[in-house]
């Protein structure tokens, strides 16, 4: 079974409510389903969101191998663009980051299409299924929310 329609209806479930909701929680959806997608579409850039077998705040997102590309999407959720020490954003990106905050409406328009978004950024990604952004928002969101309160 494709890896779609497994996490489809959990999709269909979060997607309606990732921009409403005023505080989703891990609860709220299938974490591991959403672990998932978040794996298909950001890790191989950004790392992992847990380590293999514990969900806890030592292991949010952190890289399984020391990757290149992306910086750490550990508490991405809320937080200002361009903030993470040490990481070589492009130019393009450096100048529009003041501008940006992660939220959930920013992130939806950032995977619906990076270049979009800012011209000239490193990342080239566009998910055009509203759906698969909106569980890997959810995911970003719960996981950013369960790093805050652990």
């Amino acid at each position: 079974m494709s890896l779609w329609k497994r996490i489809r209806p959990v999709a269909l479930a979060i997607a309606g409510g990732v921009f409403l909701a005023p505080a989703a929680s891990a609860d709220d959806f299938d974490l591991a389903a959403a672990r998932e997608v978040y794996l298909h579409e950001c890790f191989k850039c950004h790392g992992k969101i847990e380590a293999d077998v514990a969900l806890s705040r030592e292991n949010l997102l952190q890289p399984a191998v020391a990757l290149p590309y992306g910086p750490t999407l550990l508490g991405v959720y809320g937080r200002p663009a361009g903030t993470i020490e040490d990481f070589k954003y492009s130019r393009a990106f450096e100048e529009k980051a003041p501008e940006i905050v992660w939220t959930g409406e920013m992130l939806d328009k950032w995977l619906a299409g990076t270049q979009d978004v800012i011209q000239g950024t490193v990342m080239f990604y566009k998910q055009k299924n509203a759906d698969i952004r909106a569980t890997v928002i959810a995911y970003l969101k719960a996981t950013t929310e369960m790093a805050k309160n652990k």
